[in-house]
């Protein structure tokens, strides 16, 4: 059909990445912007195996936990009581064994809830956003947490990406990610653009809306003030980048 190559691939790559192929392909840099996005794949997938590894630990405690008090309760207690009867129990003995009882009875109303936990946490990772979401972001141990420490690399290395060019400045580049961002993705880059728009000859103070922690910012500034802003977005991204994959 002739078509580039970029929008050749159109239905087979994600539209995230296919942006930054158009993009790339656009500024005639295909190969380069190939090759940038093979890094960033590199490190995305990464940080994702890292983060899934972490929560491996804490599931499998809790898992263990329900399960001890399920065998409490069906096993082990019922040879207490014929011995002392429940009226006897000490209170927190006594709660431990109801909580129990309530698992093994109702396993399935327990289960159906853990599942729309469950879901309600994914959903909520990538639509749940405001004001109130960044206060959540602050807690240590919450998954909005670590939500944000995922993305805020790769925000930052689509944006180094779509940039290198000439054609591309932050607000053209906010433009395109919005297309295909999530919704609190979305929202972050609203406020990006709101404040490029107030102070455009500032596009490192742009990026400080709370998707980048207060040491991320000052290394972004700190480089855009030393070279050029493009410049500096693609030396701190791959170098954080190349951190994670250890080299």
């Amino acid at each position: 059909k002739r078509m580039t190559f970029a929008n050749a691939l159109k239905g087979s790559v994600p539209e995230n990445e296919l942006m930054i192929l158009v993009a790339a392909e656009e500024d005639g840099r295909l190969a380069e912007g190939m090759e940038f996005l093979c890094r960033s794949l590199e490190i995305k997938g990464k940080i994702h195996g890292a983060y899934f590894s972490s929560m491996i630990s804490p599931l499998l405690g809790f898992l263990m936990c329900l399960l001890s008090l399920v065998v409490q309760a069906t096993k082990v207690a019922p040879e207490y009581i014929k011995v002392i009867p429940l009226t006897n129990w000490p209170t927190s003995t006594l709660l431990i064994y109801r909580a129990g009882d309530s698992l093994s009875k109702f396993w399935h109303v327990y289960l159906i809830g853990i599942a729309a936990m469950i879901f309600f946490l994914h959903w909520s990772q990538s639509n749940w956003h405001g004001e109130l979401r960044r206060l959540f972001e602050k807690i240590p141990m919450l998954p909005w947490r670590g939500y944000k420490k995922r993305q805020e690399i790769n925000v930052l290395m689509t944006i180094a990406i779509l940039m290198n060019g000439e054609k591309n400045g932050l607000k053209e580049t906010i433009k395109k990610m919005s297309v295909n961002a999530s919704p609190w993705l979305c929202w972050n880059l609203s406020l990006m653009s709101n404040r490029l728009r107030l102070k455009p000859e500032s596009p490192a103070e742009a990026l400080d809306v709370g998707v980048f922690d207060r040491t991320m910012m000052y290394r972004i500034i700190d480089y855009a003030e030393r070279s050029n802003f493009t410049t500096a977005l693609n030396k701190l991204a791959f170098q954080q980048g190349d951190k994670l994959l250890g080299k």
